[in-house]
């Protein structure tokens, strides 16, 4: 019997530590909030400080959404849900019609707050992106 635990323990060791290293990723993969599910509409201040509009679109089960920037960057960004990281919740993003601002985009972030929903975008070259919106 203690045979056999030898040859195994290997295998036993190296599943222990992909359950670890899983459950500290930070991001898990419960089903996202409800109550993001739905149209969202409002308005960011670029870097110019020209007021851009924003709308988001949630679909039903929360597990894709689609963000449509008007004005000069005048792009849309495609996200698929990632998982929950510190009770938000993470989409990775695509440029669905190009456009450096969109295509730039890498990570988007949601949180329900109050009646309201706030978001951050990660881009990989240039600050955070970060607004609020209400729902339509």
């Amino acid at each position: 019997m203690n045979s056999k635990i030898l040859r195994l323990w290997p295998a036993l060791l190296l599943g222990a530590l992909v359950l670890v290293v899983g459950c500290n990723s930070g991001v898990s993969g419960a089903a996202p909030d409800a109550r993001l599910v739905g149209s969202w509409d409002g308005q960011v201040v670029t870097g110019s400080g020209k007021l851009v509009g924003v709308e988001l679109t949630v679909a039903p089960g929360a597990r894709a959404l689609e963000l449509d920037y008007g004005g000069n960057r005048a792009c849309t960004l495609e996200g698929k849900y990632a998982g929950n990281l510190n009770g938000k919740e993470v989409y990775s993003l695509e440029s669905n019609n190009g456009g450096s601002f969109c295509d730039a985009a890498e990570e988007m972030q949601l949180s329900v707050v109050g009646k309201g929903l706030h978001y951050l975008i990660r881009f990989t070259d240039q600050a955070d992106e970060s607004g609020d919106l209400e729902r339509r």
